[in-house]
């Protein structure tokens, strides 16, 4: 697990969120493990957990959209915001989007958890790699920033 004491960006437009995961296991008994939040992950900011077998894109409390995955491939997932829309990624292609825009984030970032909880009940069980989190000039976003280079 990886925490930082403050939000990595107070952006709340023009940003995004992206990560490689695999998952060791497919369930978390209705828990949300963290695998990577910009904020409070009970209450402010933006992120990705895992909520049993689906990852889950949030702002804060709310759901955006979900995607299933299974434990013998990384898949990349991406959270982006640009010009006030939220759009939602995983495996390079877009679940969702929409305007709901989050609260500023606060309090830390974190990867693999939340230490903030007693006894590891939001630790991710798994693999990550190449977090990203960072922000650009409005109405530059462009999908290929997510891509890999040929």
């Amino acid at each position: 697990i990886l925490y930082r004491s403050s939000p990595v960006t107070s952006a709340t437009d023009n940003f995004a969120l992206t990560v490689w995961v695999k998952a060791s296991s497919l369930t978390t008994g209705g828990a949300n493990k963290v695998v990577v939040w910009n904020g409070d992950p009970h209450s402010t900011g933006y992120g990705i957990v895992q909520r049993d077998g689906q990852f889950v894109f949030r702002h804060g409390n709310t759901d955006l959209a979900s995607t299933n995955f299974s434990t013998d491939a990384w898949l990349h997932l991406a959270l982006v915001r640009n010009q006030g829309v939220s759009r939602c990624y995983a495996g390079f292609v877009e679940l969702s989007s929409g305007a709901g825009a989050p609260l500023p984030p606060t309090a830390a970032f974190q990867i693999g958890g939340d230490p903030t909880v007693p006894y590891g009940a939001e630790f991710f069980t798994g693999k990550i790699d190449q977090v990203r989190c960072y922000t650009f000039p409005a109405g530059t976003w462009s999908l290929t920033r997510l891509q890999p280079p040929d």
